[in-house]
């Protein structure tokens, strides 16, 4: 904002340090040439930017010197003079809501079923719950013999372990989505249906039809071959559509490296099946984009299912970094936009190291990672679409204007991912370098709304605000804490936040400068 007085009028660098809120010139110097690698007195003297400039015109035209910005920096982006890349302007007209909606089934995922009885853990599970309100959770393992449901004693079984985990689940307003996965050398086929049908009835009895008919039942093989799994599934299926046709049955299918997914797909085109979840690790699923994206058209429109992608992704430090949250971003709002995907709840128990690379939204004691920052803000962000691009999205909810642009850049994601296999060993120290090659953005935003006052908040997630794991590299990756340094590395789980309120008269111009994997939430209120 700064810009309009330095280019236009003749008063002295303090005088507009003061004005635009810096306690002096040094401040406002050091700021400016972060930005602009450039002393505010020689950005003045610029020749082949005094080009661009029409003396004595609209020295309150704020929108002039953005324009003339933009430009100059355009012409030099390609030697790097700023450093920082601009995106081109976007301008958008919030009185235009799309027919487009921003929405998704907000899906936890966790491994092992008998965690789910643990205290901890469901105190850290009620705690994100109360903030994000998932809709399901989803696991496997719920025959795993540590769940104790069977008495070969007495020949009966016992839903007591079962039970609690489900009433638990039940009273948070989670509901259930199951992985039922048959393993060959614990059941005879036989054996598997009277089991799948002991444990559905009992679902139906204790917690009654209505209620089990929201949840979801995947059947799933530990044979991941496709003779196996469609001669698996489809008797199943046929067993069961005879007495419980009307609950939530779906399979799980894993596409190996030479897939042909027509055929297998259909053996299912007339079974009695509301979805289907696709597994595919992260490297088979961008080695075969186009035919995985095809995979999910096929899925979804010609077979008419509810459709789940599921991301099989390795350890790796990168997932507790800005840049794991910010690959989430990108993919909810561009590759899976229209696909709903699970988050995995807290990374493994049995795991003491505070960081290893694992996938929760939380450390093994709950300190929340960056990936559950970002989940945050995509779940303030639904609502009704106004605009979306490659690096923002704008959308509106009860008279809330909601604007987020995020730093990702999808070439150096693919070197991120190269490296992943690389470096999956090593220590963050080794590919920080990595991580920083990603260039700096400025996204420049013209909000068409009505005149008036406005609200505005953002919520900022960066390396410095919101990055736990970065605030523990810092304090020297400690193994090891004591109760002062674990509330201290607590203390940094925050998004930075900042409230304004302005005056608006036609347009709101948003300007903001993105550092490497940061995502910036904003959202407009009218007062």
């Amino acid at each position: 904002k700064s810009l309009n007085e330095l280019l236009y009028t003749n008063k002295t660098i303090l005088e507009i340090a003061i004005d635009h809120g810096f306690s002096n010139s040094k401040s406002y110097t050091k700021h400016f040439k972060e930005l602009y690698n450039s002393s505010p007195s020689d950005f003045r003297k610029k020749d082949d930017f005094h080009q661009y400039i029409q003396p004595n015109e609209g020295s309150k035209n704020s929108q002039k010197s953005q324009d003339v910005l933009l430009e100059y920096v355009e012409k030099n982006k390609k030697t790097g003079d700023y450093g920082f890349i601009p995106v081109d302007p976007i301008t958008v007209d919030c009185h235009q809501v799309t027919s487009d909606k921003f929405d998704f089934e907000k899906i936890l995922y966790f491994d092992f079923v008998y965690d789910g009885l643990n205290s901890n853990w469901q105190n850290n599970l009620t705690k994100i719950q109360k903030e994000i309100n998932f809709d399901y959770i989803r696991f496997n393992g719920i025959f795993n013999k540590g769940m104790f449901f069977y008495s070969k004693k007495e020949l009966s079984y016992n839903w007591y372990n079962i039970n609690n985990l489900f009433d638990f689940f039940i009273s948070i307003n989670l509901i259930p989505f199951i992985e039922l996965t048959y393993i060959e050398s614990e059941y005879s086929l036989k054996n598997w249906h009277i089991l799948l049908e002991e444990f559905l009835s009992h679902c139906v009895t204790k917690y009654g039809r209505q209620e089990v008919c929201t949840w979801k039942f995947e059947l799933a093989s530990e044979d991941k071959s496709y003779e196996q799994a469609i001669s698996l599934y489809t008797s199943t299926l046929n067993k069961l559509s005879n007495n419980f046709d009307y609950l939530n049955l779906g399979i799980l299918f894993s596409p190996a490296k030479d897939y042909e997914e027509r055929e297998y797909l259909r053996n299912f085109k007339d079974k009695n099946i509301n979805f289907m979840s696709v597994e595919m690790t992260e490297d088979l699923y961008y080695e075969k984009q186009d035919l995985a994206n095809q995979l999910f058209h096929n899925i979804s429109v010609n077979m008419g299912l509810k459709l789940y992608y599921i991301s099989v992704y390795k350890d790796n430090n990168l997932n507790d970094t800005c840049y794991d949250a910010n690959a989430q971003v990108f993919n909810k709002l561009t590759n899976f936009n229209n696909i709903d995907t699970q988050v995995s709840f807290i990374d493994d128990l049995r795991n003491t190291k505070i960081f290893h690379g694992g996938l929760g939204l939380l450390t093994y004691n709950g300190l929340k990672k960056p990936i559950y920052n970002a989940y945050h803000l995509l779940n303030n962000l639904r609502g009704d679409v106004i605009n979306r691009g490659d690096k923002h999205i704008v959308t509106q909810k009860n008279n809330i204007i909601r604007v987020l642009i995020h730093n990702y850049d999808e070439e150096a994601a693919k070197m991120y991912r190269k490296q992943k296999n690389l470096l999956s060993n090593q220590s963050y120290q080794s590919f920080k370098s990595i991580i920083d090659q990603n260039s700096s953005r400025l996204v420049t935003m013209s909000l068409k709304l009505d005149s008036g006052l406005y609200r505005i908040r953002s919520n900022t997630l960066n390396d410095k605000n919101g990055c736990i794991f970065t605030q523990w590299f810092t304090m020297g990756s400690p193994s090891k804490m004591n109760k002062e340094e674990f509330d201290y590395l607590k203390s940094k789980e925050y998004m930075k936040i900042e409230i304004a309120t302005t005056e608006v008269v036609d347009s709101l111009i948003i300007e903001e400068l993105l550092n490497s994997n940061e995502i910036k939430l904003l959202e407009i209120q009218k007062l």
